[in-house]
């Protein structure tokens, strides 16, 4: 019987079948992940904010204002961190949320839309990854250099 290529060809917009498994495997775990993001940016914010109230309580007594102090900056450097934590979690939710309309309706734009949030979400860690080396390579300078200049200086005053 010959193939008639009207019936097997794709149109445009049908995600072939091959491609809609293998994103429809991904969505629980794309969510899963996405949800224990969510809940470990709770938690931090909880915990600045656990961070701040007991720095600003340290900051009453007189002999703990330098630990009240502290506390206060590991609350707020708690919250800048929450930042990093909230784009890789809206990226893999929204990628999540667009295979499950794929499985539910086929459209080709909700492949392409999971697809780009995946994008998003490696092109985020990638330029994540970068940054944590490149202040990992200042650290190991700094480590190096700031003991040499203080023997250095040290050397000097004698």
């Amino acid at each position: 019987m010959p193939l008639d290529m009207e019936d097997s060809t794709p149109t445009p917009t049908a995600v072939p079948p091959a491609i809609r498994e293998q994103l429809e495997r991904t969505q629980p775990w794309l969510r899963f992940l996405g949800i224990m993001m969510w809940i470990g940016i709770v938690l931090m914010v909880l915990a600045s904010v656990g961070f701040i109230v007991m720095g600003i309580v340290g900051l009453a007594k007189p002999d703990k204002i330098k630990d009240g102090a502290m506390l206060i900056g590991l609350g707020v450097f708690y919250l800048f961190l929450v930042g990093f934590y909230i784009f890789p979690a809206i990226f893999t939710l929204r990628s999540a949320k667009h295979i499950r309309q794929l499985t539910a309706h086929g459209n080709l734009e909700d492949a392409v839309a999971a697809l780009d949030n995946q994008r998003k979400l490696w092109k985020f860690m990638g330029i994540f990854t970068i940054v944590i080396f490149a202040l990992y390579a200042l650290a190991i300078v700094a480590a190096i250099l700031l003991p040499a200049i203080a023997t250095i200086q040290k050397g000097s005053h004698h």
